[in-house]
């Protein structure tokens, strides 16, 4: 029996990926189309990476910088062995692709769909489809629907 296509996690997003994280609102993970309780993502420090990578837009983000935003002026000793475990332990969660790079710095894999780089897609194709004298409108509502949501990770207050 072949299974059952899943729903669309956000009417704006459109077809779910394996992975989705959004960042606009509250802090979010969902797989095939269902949200991943908050808990079964990891730590506070585990969440503040994936978001961060989340709004890096596939750049690889340097460990430094990491270390740097979990855990500002005082990072441990060893932040690449502790950013190291924090990677391994998403990707044991989510997948081994979630997470791309190594020690040096770490980006978002490819499959996992980020809401602002879906919204900046629909934002560009909206612009293409006002130019060429299309309807723009549905595509820029959709963006706005993914972007309307009071600010960005809402409920992480180090992200503040």
């Amino acid at each position: 029996m072949p299974a059952k296509p899943t729903a669309p996690l956000h009417p704006a997003l459109g077809p779910v990926a394996d992975l989705a994280v959004l960042v606009a609102g509250p802090f979010a993970v969902y797989r095939a189309g269902r949200p991943v309780p908050r808990h079964d993502v990891g730590s506070r420090k585990a969440r503040t990476l994936l978001a961060l990578l989340a709004v890096q837009s596939r750049r690889v983000v340097a460990v430094d910088r990491i270390a740097a935003v979990l855990w500002g002026e005082r990072p441990p000793s060893r932040c690449e062995a502790n950013v190291s475990t924090l990677v391994s332990r998403l990707r044991a969660v989510l997948g081994s692709g979630v997470i791309t790079g190594d020690r040096t710095g770490y980006r978002l894999g490819e499959s996992v769909r980020v809401d602002l780089d879906v919204a900046d897609a629909l934002i560009a194709n909206a612009e293409s489809a006002l130019v060429a004298g299309g309807r723009a409108r549905a595509l820029a509502d959709r963006a706005l629907a993914l972007l309307d949501t009071g600010g960005v990770l809402v409920d992480e207050p180090d992200a503040a």
